[in-house]
């Protein structure tokens, strides 16, 4: 019982931290460089979103090696439930990205996942259950200073419901802006 108390306050405590951040993000009014990119799209396999994902990050604070970015993220898994129509898994990845370096940066970040998956509930209907994920990654990024392609890899473990660990790998592929 005390564990479960613990989990729901830890669990608590990383959305509000994510939300936080992720509306730092969108208040952030710094001086930039004309052609300094702050906003990334990529498609991620692997990692916070699961299988796999679209997500945005926005850079909230660059100095000189240093960034911290917060991500938003969509991905759809399992197309097809097991009637075989179509009703996605859906996930959603939160996190504050903090990287280090020029052009090759070594990336460390920590977020949440909220996901909302179908399965047959009794007499073979359909059912969704809703569930929230601890995420942390650490990897490397590829990516310059000013816009153009990023590439990151790395290791991403999952806190499934915040107790059971799945070990991920992640490797993304984007566009810096």
């Amino acid at each position: 019982m005390v564990f479960n108390y613990l989990s729901w306050q830890m669990q608590y405590r990383v959305i509000i931290l994510s939300i936080f951040c992720f509306s730092l993000s969108l208040l952030s009014a710094q001086e930039k460089d004309e052609q300094e990119a702050i906003n990334l799209v990529y498609l991620e396999a692997g990692g916070f979103g699961g299988f796999g994902s679209l997500n945005y990050e926005r850079l909230v604070f660059t100095k000189d090696y240093f960034q911290v970015g917060s991500r938003l993220g969509l991905g759809l898994n399992r197309f097809k439930d097991f009637r075989n129509k179509f009703n996605p898994d859906i996930s959603i990845p939160i996190g504050v990205n903090f990287a280090y370096g020029t052009r090759i940066k070594g990336e460390i970040g920590i977020g949440t996942t909220y996901t909302n998956i179908v399965h047959a509930g009794p007499s073979l209907g359909v059912e969704r259950s809703s569930e929230i994920h601890g995420n942390l990654l650490i990897g490397v990024r590829f990516q310059k200073r000013e816009r153009g392609a990023l590439f990151r890899l790395g290791y991403s473990p999952i806190f499934e419901k915040f107790s059971k660990i799945r070990h991920w790998p992640y490797i993304s592929f984007g566009w810096s802006l």
